[in-house]
């Protein structure tokens, strides 16, 4: 349960003259991976028109909705009242970088490196360190498994801590954790954390005194915003670009309500007055109904940590207006994510993404020397690796200087050490690239463009 001491700032590194939860803002303003979120889809391909939203506005839309619904909690209960700049801090700041983790083409991304992992990093694994190397036990039940699941939500504290450096306070980055495990705890989650920020996760995990697999407890504030940002404008972008039409939705999402009078007598009054006023109807549901909705999650949410609060907290979404918000969410996933223009945009990403880790794959291959050979700028009998490596950035490699350099965390194999990292890396590049840059990148590989 939330109380004064887990608001009081702790950072992984002390800072002398520390500005608290401003110091957490102004970096997550300033840093370079939430700028590149203008360049990364929300749900549908990033053209000319300024309507469309991207992961940045996605993330924008979250840090507002996320103050509101602090501020309704405020109302319920002292503890939040009192702490309400805080609490308020750290739920803006953490929303707006809650996606800075997310690859190329989101969850669908996501699941296409995964996949190119799971089935060809032991392959990958062979020829680098060779045939008769036998895999630590370490590597079967950890390292392959960490680095064969990708997950944007581990990858944010990766970016934020280990790649930028941002050295974001425990609450804020608590805050974004949603699946509160490592990947060698009993979980049938994927993980929250890589192992590679497996220390700074235990850290996050003392500071704010959370057993294993416990939430902070602001996590659930940000959860519900994100819901409900997704669920309308998943909505709104569709009904804008005509690939649904309102009397589509009207009747599915009627479907979708299953039954539940108060949905359906809501769905029906709102499209009805929206016509009526010339509202567009999530335009008129964010005015009309989303207080309403707000106001209940924060009286369950209140009400939850007012009493004995666990981390079996649950919001079910059981007011008209909730319901009615649940059943977008459905309805989007299940109907509108599988319109073709989604699906062709997924298509592109799926050939980009296999492309360019196929290609980049080729310097996981070479041997730990011959990678240190390129290191210290040499070149190799394939000339195409060098100019491959001297595409990396610098940030991803320092990082993984730092990384095979340091002795904080244990590993049973040097070499498997090196190579651990030296995917890492090759994930970190790959997924830290915009959704326009890795087509692009994918149109040179292929000798189709130069630049």
């Amino acid at each position: 349960m939330l109380d004064g001491s887990k608001l009081e700032v702790v950072r992984f590194y002390p800072i002398e003259s520390d500005d608290g939860y401003e110091y957490d803002r102004e970096s997550a303003v300033t840093t370079a991976p939430v700028r590149r979120l203008q360049q990364k889809t929300q749900v549908y391909p990033l053209d000319i028109r300024a309507s469309s939203r991207s992961r940045l506005t996605h993330s924008l839309e979250v840090q507002c909705r996320a103050r509101t619904v602090v501020a309704e909690v405020a109302k319920r209960n002292s503890f939040y009242f009192d702490n309400l700049y805080e609490i308020s801090s750290i739920c803006e700041t953490a929303a707006l970088v809650h996606d800075v983790g997310n690859p190329p083409f989101g969850h669908f991304g996501e699941k296409v490196i995964s996949n190119f992992f799971s089935s060809r990093l032991n392959d990958i694994f062979k020829s680098s360190l060779g045939a008769d190397h036998k895999p630590s036990s370490q590597w079967e039940n950890l390292l392959y498994p960490d680095l064969s699941n990708f997950d944007g939500n581990a990858q944010n504290l990766r970016i934020l801590h280990s790649i930028q450096k941002l050295n974001l306070s425990a609450q804020v980055l608590g805050a974004c954790i949603k699946v509160p495990y490592l990947i060698d705890e009993s979980t049938d989650l994927p993980a929250g954390c890589f192992y590679s920020e497996s220390i700074l996760f235990q850290f996050i995990r003392d500071a704010l005194e959370l057993d294993v697999g416990e939430h902070f407890e602001l996590v659930h504030i940000l959860e519900y915003a994100d819901n409900i940002c997704y669920a309308l404008a998943d909505i709104e972008d569709s009904l804008d670009r005509g690939v649904i039409t309102p009397d589509e939705m009207e009747k599915d999402l009627l479907r979708y309500c299953n039954g539940n009078a108060g949905a359906e007598n809501l769905l029906i009054q709102t499209l009805s007055e929206s016509r009526e006023n010339g509202t567009g109807f999530i335009d008129y549901f964010r005015m009309n109904s989303l207080p309403a909705a707000i106001c209940e999650f924060a009286d369950f949410f209140s009400s939850s940590v007012q009493s004995a609060y666990t981390d079996e907290f649950e919001f079910n979404y059981q007011g008209s207006e909730n319901y009615l918000i649940s059943a977008m969410m459905t309805y989007a996933r299940e109907k509108v994510f599988k319109k073709k223009e989604i699906e062709s945009l997924e298509i592109t990403g799926n050939s980009a993404l296999i492309g360019l880790l196929k290609t980049y794959s080729k310097l996981l291959s070479v041997s730990r020397d011959d990678f240190n050979e390129l290191l210290k700028g040499g070149e190799l009998s394939d000339p195409v690796l060098s100019r491959l490596f001297h595409r990396i950035s610098h940030r991803v490699l320092e990082t993984y200087i730092e990384s095979v350099n340091s002795d904080d965390l244990a590993f049973e194999d040097p070499d498997e050490k090196e190579f651990y990292f030296r995917v890492r890396l090759m994930i970190d590049y790959i997924t830290g690239m915009t959704d326009t840059y890795i087509q692009t990148e994918f149109s040179l590989m292929r000798g189709l463009s130069y630049y």
